[in-house]
């Protein structure tokens, strides 16, 4: 493992032009890699596709859903019941599946999380990578941190991160588009 800096960048001539900036400050050409970040939800980990096999906001949603539907399911059998002179015997529970089913949904969408809200221990709050073309260098030391990262923002690279990984041949093969960045300079695009 070797520590890496890496940045996004807009448009495919800074990418050219952010790696020949590297390789003309010595950094060697297959240390260097450049590549397109696709959204969240699209990395096609999985091989029936997507990243994840659960949302991450999603995780307390069979709690919400066993809760409306109980509450749901008493509800509608006291309406079921004084339905019974116009629906007959089986209102009851008629209302009793109407309101299981209906209360199941309410439930369910009730303990969705949006992207940012609080949740104990959730992945929902943690920042996700931006979407384009990232470009990655491999440094040695201190020194190559800050050149590397110099360079970055010369060439109007944003949200520049530091990250350990390997990058073989101008391919950072143990890149993963999941985990949080650990961002060295933030800046945003415009």
């Amino acid at each position: 493992m070797s520590h890496i800096i890496a940045g996004f960048v807009q448009q495919q001539d800074q990418v050219v032009k952010l790696m020949l900036a590297l390789q003309s400050a010595k950094f060697d050409e297959k240390h260097i890699s450049s590549f397109y970040v696709n959204p969240p939800g699209q990395h096609d980990i999985l091989p029936q596709g997507g990243d994840r096999f659960d949302s991450p906001g999603t995780k307390d949603v069979l709690t919400g859903v066993a809760i409306g539907a109980s509450g749901g399911s008493l509800l509608g059998a006291a309406l079921g019941v004084v339905a019974i002179p116009i629906g007959g015997p089986f209102a009851p529970v008629l209302g009793a599946a109407a309101g299981a089913h209906i209360g199941s949904l309410i439930g369910s969408v009730s303990e969705m999380k949006d992207k940012g809200e609080i949740e104990v221990g959730g992945e929902n709050v943690l920042r996700q990578r931006k979407t384009g073309m990232m470009v990655a260098v491999s440094v040695r030391d201190a020194s190559e941190e800050v050149e590397a990262i110099h360079i970055f923002n010369t060439f109007g690279a944003v949200d520049i991160e530091s990250s350990a990984g390997k990058i073989v041949d101008g391919d950072w093969h143990d890149f993963d588009p999941l985990t949080t960045p650990h961002l060295v300079f933030q800046t945003s695009l415009q």
